[in-house]
């Protein structure tokens, strides 16, 4: 996507500078970066975040995240 060239651009730089220390992420933001469809892009950020979010949960707060769609109770 043209209008985005500079994000993207900035995408590559982050994966560059994590390559082998985050393979989760890694692997997430490469299919984020080769896409054009926003719908897939979307869907590969969010993934991301889940990557980074999870992460943060184990190594920082010592406890594996929970996805909040299981804890419905309806």
């Amino acid at each position: 996507m043209q209008i985005w060239s500079a994000e993207i651009k900035e995408l590559e730089s982050l994966n560059t500078s994590i390559k082998g220390r985050f393979p989760d992420l890694e692997k997430e933001l490469e299919q984020l970066i080769k896409f054009d469809d926003a719908n897939v892009i979307l869907i590969y950020s969010r993934r991301c975040l889940e990557v980074i979010i999870s992460d943060l949960c184990i190594n920082e707060l010592k406890k594996a995240s929970q996805d909040r769609t299981s804890e419905r109770d309806y």
